[in-house]
């Protein structure tokens, strides 16, 4: 259950006839921002071309609470103009929380309600801000239980979001130590979630939400060889016209190779004189510190930082030194300019269903009441399973770095985990043949990809959550074993040293097992038995060693009454 502030506050930013930003309302009052931060807020909230927006723009960008802290605010805008010669107003919504789908609905909620004030604009404005941030400190939970589903109402509507439950990666037999990865089912109530209209809460599904179909409807195939590069640990640029479009295109990729967590910095949007775009250029003149005739790559030197970027054209156009190997433009049609080659199957028989006919107008082709549409999801299956086959040689390489259940001895033999190595990992990968989860594609394809992946963050976070549930699974099993030892069977077989060394050995672990007080006692009896198989002269001192177990286990539960009671 974790507890959270849902919003920190909303700013309402205006553009005066002369397309000067002047940040003129926060709400509530008494949050405060000092003046850079109003700056950032304004710089990257504003469309770069004002005279050419009319319509609604809604978009998403991303800046450091403070210098010395990483920590980013999440800020979802909504700009509006009733015609190309009147001034702008900007909703931004700033919050922690990274739910794309929910902040956005919501703002664009506000600014609807806007639109039709006639008099008055500020306290109009200030009204249906406080309305609605009183909406959601009354009837939205203040914490979110994993798991759930909750229906927020905010301006007479309802938005349905669901909290993830943290996935099961293993099914196991507790008995026999026999692991098998879980991954389809533990990721299914998840994945239905993310297809259908029910927003997902949660930081590693930012933008998992948005439409694929409808930002790549004239080149979907290209999806494939960004999953490629993004599996890969790539960094994208993505060039568009407007800051929706780059923003939503940014949120959308960082969705797209789930279950995975895609551990890539992403800035949604991007625009000069701005923290954000002030990253890029220290980074780039830290790579280029020893090259200063280099002036024509951002990116070439990049080892350990990757990025998801989205800038507009008007950017790309004057700041010529930022320029990626992989480029993604949208405008004016989608095309993705990279020069890696294309090493997964696309999958034809979804790109036939999705295609798109002359004359058809894609925001109608995907519209579906229960979903985010059809043609979404049949893309989304595509890649979701994709990912789940990837994975596949990944578990079953992992298991086999898993103890077997013989070879785990009470008090003799702790369970451990073997290491992950790539070049037998590699060697497993090659015997066992890709194509048996991945269809199409050569064997040196798939190793190339693998090798690039085992070398990316998204690995290292997807290892190491392995690790810590098997590492538990194993504690589990190693307690199971310990509280079923038949140890009146064992004594038999030892003579007078071993059974002293066994009492040692149990008595350690009771040591680093105090707050499990069904395991302490069920190890104090065990002690009490070895001792009644030793001679007299041992007897005594091995009695008080169980006095004083006993005694500080008492000592132990009577310290974490205290702690509960304060």
């Amino acid at each position: 259950m974790t507890s959270f502030k849902w919003i920190e506050c909303v700013c309402v930013i205006k553009v005066n006839e002369y397309q000067q930003q002047d940040l003129d309302l926060i709400i509530p009052e008494t949050y405060e921002l000092n003046e850079k931060q109003k700056h950032e807020i304004c710089k990257n909230s504003i469309p770069l071309q004002i005279s050419q927006t009319n319509q609604n723009e809604l978009h998403t960008f991303y800046f450091n609470l403070n210098e010395e802290s990483n920590y980013r605010l999440h800020c979802y805008c909504s700009f509006w103009k009733k015609e190309k010669t009147t001034p702008g107003v900007c909703i931004v919504l700033i919050t922690r929380h990274a739910f794309t789908g929910l902040f956005k609905g919501t703002v664009r909620l506000m600014s609807k309600a806007c639109k039709k004030i006639k008099t008055d604009f500020n306290q109009g404005i200030t009204d249906i801000v406080n309305s609605s941030l009183l909406a959601i400190k009354n009837y939205w939970p203040v914490d979110l239980e994993v798991g759930k589903s909750y229906e927020l109402p905010v301006l007479g509507s309802y938005f349905q979001v669901y909290s993830p439950l943290e996935p099961e990666f293993y099914q196991y037999d507790l008995e026999n130590l026999q692991i098998t990865p879980n991954l389809m089912r533990s990721n299914e109530n998840l994945y239905n979630k993310i297809v259908s209209k029910e927003y997902v809460c949660g930081k590693t599904l930012d933008g998992a939400d948005l439409n694929l179909f409808s930002l790549f409807a004239k080149n979907p195939q290209d999806l494939w060889l960004i999953w490629q590069l993004l599996i890969s640990g790539e960094s994208i640029l993505i060039i568009g016209d407007s800051p929706s479009q780059v923003s939503d295109v940014a949120l959308a990729l960082s969705s797209l190779i789930f279950p995975l967590k895609l551990s890539t910095l992403i800035l949604p949007r991007i625009v000069p004189n701005t923290n954000s775009f002030n990253l890029l250029v220290d980074y780039y003149n830290n790579s280029n510190s020893s090259n200063k005739k280099n002036t024509n790559n951002l990116i070439d030197n990049l080892s350990t930082l990757k990025f998801i970027i989205g800038i507009e054209t008007k950017t790309y156009k004057t700041e010529k030194f930022i320029r990626f190997p992989h480029e993604l433009h949208l405008n004016p049609k989608v095309k993705l300019k990279t020069k890696t080659k294309l090493r997964v199957p696309v999958r034809k028989d979804i790109l036939k269903k999705i295609k798109v006919k002359s004359g058809d107008k894609i925001d109608k082709l995907d519209q579906n009441s229960d979903s985010l549409g059809p043609r979404n999801k049949k893309i989304r299956d595509g890649l979701y399973n994709l990912t789940k086959n990837f994975l596949m040689p990944l578990e079953q390489y992992f298991i086999s770095l898993v103890p077997f259940a013989k070879d785990i001895v009470p008090f003799l033999k702790k369970p451990i985990l073997k290491g992950f190595q790539e070049q037998e990992f590699i060697s497993f990968l090659l015997i066992t043949e890709p194509g048996r989860y991945l269809k199409g594609g050569t064997k040196d394809s798939w190793e190339l990809i693998y090798r690039k992946f085992l070398h990316t963050p998204a690995f290292k976070d997807w290892y190491n959550s392995r690790v810590s549930q098997t590492v538990k699974i194993l504690k589990q099993h190693y307690r199971y074993r310990v509280l079923n030892f038949k140890i009146n069977a064992i004594l038999k077989s030892l003579n007078i040293n071993q059974k002293q060394s066994l009492f040692e050995k149990i008595l350690k672990n009771i040591k680093s097992s105090l707050r499990d007080v069904e395991f302490c006692n069920v190890l104090i009896k065990y002690l009490e038995i070895i001792v009644v198989e030793l001679p007299g002269r041992i007897q005594k001192k091995f009695n008080l060693s169980i006095n004083e177990i006993k005694s500080l286990i008492e000592k132990s539960q009577l310290k974490k009454k205290n702690n509960l009671e304060k």
